[in-house]
C-alpha cells in the first residue's frame, strides 16, 4: 500500500484551493442575487436617474438610461423606495426570505406640479388650462325661478383640444373641482328649485375616477369621453340642499375632445353658429326682431299666443322686451312684462316666453 505524506507545502495548496473555491462560489452566488426592475413615466417611456434604495441600509443605485436597475438586499422584509426630484416617490414592500435575482414590479412615477392646480397629463407632461369665466344667469319662465350657469364658448377653440378617449388630470388644487360635459352654447346646468326640490333641465356634471398616487398621495383623475365639450368646474356645496353648483367666483377650464379632424369641425361649426346668435340676437334672425323686438304688437299671431299663454286672472301685458337666444338656432326667448293685482296692488313681474322657429317662421310655444 502506498502512503501518501502530508508536507507543510501541499497543506498550504489544498488550504489555498478550498478558499479560492468558496470565494469564487460567494462571488457566483453574488452574482446571480439582487433586485432587478425598471421605472417608468406615465407615457410609458423609461426614467433615468431615479434613486432606488432598501430603506434603513446603505444598499442604493440609480436606474440607468435604460430605466433599469439591479440593487443588492440583505434577505427578510424591507421596503424599496424609488425617488427622483419633480416625481412622484414610490413605496414597494417585499419580503425575500434568501439571496437569489428578484424580479420586481415595473414602477410608474408621475410628475409633480411645481404650483398648486389642476393639470392634464398629456405624456409626461404637465399641461395647464386656459380659464375661462362662469356666467350665472337667472330668469323666470312659465312661472318658475330659473337659473342657469354657462361658460363662453366664444373662444372655446383656444383651448385644450385632445385626441384620447381616457384622458388624465393630476389636482392639487386646494378648491373643489368637478367635471362637466358643456352643451354646445356653454351650459353647465339649468334648474328651477320647487319645494325645497330642484329641477334639472340640464345637468351637466359627470363622474370621474380618482387615484391618489405616491407617497405625496397626488390625485390623479381621469375620465372617458366621446367627442364633445367638456370642463372642469371650481363648484361649491349649497348649504339649504347640499347640491353641488358652479362658483361664479371660481374659474372653468373646458378643453374639446376630437377623435378626428371631422369630430373638430363639427363642433367648431356648431359652436360659431351659435356664437353667431349669441352676440347678435336680432340675427335670430332679422324676422324674429321684426315680428318680436321691433313690431310684435303688429303681429297678432304671436302676441295673441303669448297673451292667452298667461292664464293667471288680473293679468295684462305691458310690453315685450328683449329677445334671448335658446340653446339652437331654431329657439328663443321673448321677454314679457306684464302686471297683476295682488292684495288691491299692482305688481309688475318679468316673464320669458319660448319662441321656436319652424319652416323659417316663428311661433309663440
Amino acid at each position: 500500500m502506498r502512503t501518501i505524506k502530508f508536507t507543510t507545502m501541499n497543506f498550504k495548496v489544498a488550504l489555498f484551493a478550498l478558499l479560492s473555491l468558496m470565494i469564487a462560489s460567494a462571488l457566483m452566488s453574488c452574482s446571480q442575487s439582487g433586485i432587478s426592475g425598471k421605472v417608468i413615466d406615465p407615457a410609458n417611456k423609461v426614467l433615468e436617474g431615479v434613486t432606488v434604495k432598501v430603506d434603513k441600509s446603505n444598499f442604493i443605485t440609480e436606474t440607468e438610461p435604460n430605466g433599469e436597475y439591479t440593487i443588492e438586499y440583505a434577505p427578510g422584509s424591507f421596503k424599496l423606495i424609488f425617488s427622483k426630484n419633480g416625481y412622484t416617490t414610490h413605496t414597494l414592500e417585499l419580503n425575500i426570505t434568501n439571496m437569489t435575482l428578484f424580479p420586481a414590479e415595473t414602477i410608474m412615477m408621475y410628475p409633480i406640479p411645481k404650483e398648486k392646480g389642476i393639470y392634464l397629463l398629456e405624456g409626461n407632461r404637465l399641461v395647464s388650462l386656459t380659464p375661462f369665466p362662469i356666467k350665472k344667469n337667472e330668469y323666470r319662465r312659465s312661472n318658475k325661478n330659473y337659473t342657469s350657469y354657462k361658460v363662453d364658448t366664444q373662444n372655446i377653440f383656444k383651448s385644450q383640444i385632445i385626441k384620447s378617449d381616457v384622458i388624465k388630470f393630476i389636482d392639487t388644487s386646494p378648491d373643489p373641482i368637478r367635471f362637466a360635459r358643456l352643451k354646445k352654447n356653454g351650459l353647465i346646468e339649468d334648474y328651477y328649485s320647487e319645494w325645497m326640490d330642484i329641477k334639472y333641465k340640464y345637468d351637466g356634471f359627470i363622474d370621474d375616477k380618482q387615484e391618489k398616487v405616491g407617497e405625496e398621495k397626488i390625485l390623479l383623475r381621469s375620465i372617458s369621453a366621446n367627442p364633445g365639450i367638456y370642463a372642469l368646474i371650481g363648484v361649491y356645496k349649497a348649504v339649504m340642499s347640499g347640491r353641488i353648483h358652479p362658483d361664479v367666483d371660481k374659474k372653468s377650464f373646458p378643453f374639446i375632445v376630437s377623435h378626428s379632424e371631422n369630430d373638430k369641425q363639427e363642433i367648431k361649426n356648431r359652436i360659431e353658429k351659435i356664437a353667431e346668435v349669441m352676440n347678435n340676437p336680432q340675427e335670430l334672425s332679422l324676422d324674429i326682431a321684426k315680428k318680436c323686438f321691433l313690431s310684435v304688437k303688429k303681429d297678432e299671431k304671436i302676441f295673441q299666443t303669448i297673451k292667452d299663454s298667461i292664464t293667471k286672472s288680473k293679468t295684462r301685458i305691458v310690453d315685450f322686451g328683449a329677445v334671448m337666444p335658446g340653446e339652437n338656432i331654431n329657439e328663443a326667448y321673448i321677454k314679457v312684462r306684464f302686471k297683476r293685482e295682488e292684495d288691491n296692488e299692482e305688481v309688475m313681474s318679468d316673464d320669458y316666453r319660448r319662441l321656436v322657429k319652424v319652416d323659417g317662421e316663428w311661433y309663440a310655444d
